[in-house]
């Protein structure tokens, strides 16, 4: 019997931070819907990959709790349409 698809909702959110304080708003990032978090290279300086069960939910995430942690400079959101594998 296979399992019932999800209906929760995935994205990728791009973080930029102020310079010399990634590791210090990684530090903040306790959101149980925060399923990984990750520094990277290039224009943005940390992914997060969330799960969320409504889009009402991603909005207050977003808006409400990261974007309020000091250093956050800029966040995109990606919003998983399918998954390939």
């Amino acid at each position: 019997m296979s399992a019932k698809p999800s209906s929760d909702i995935d994205a990728y959110i791009l973080v930029k931070v102020e310079a010399g304080k990634e590791t210090q708003v990684g530090s903040q990032l306790k959101n149980k819907m925060i399923s990984e978090a990750s520094l990277i290279y290039g224009a943005y300086d940390l992914i997060l990959k969330v799960r969320v069960p409504l889009p009402e939910k991603l909005d207050e995430f977003i808006f409400k709790e990261l974007r309020q942690i000091s250093g956050v400079k800029e966040t995109a959101t990606c919003i998983v349409a399918s998954k390939l594998r």
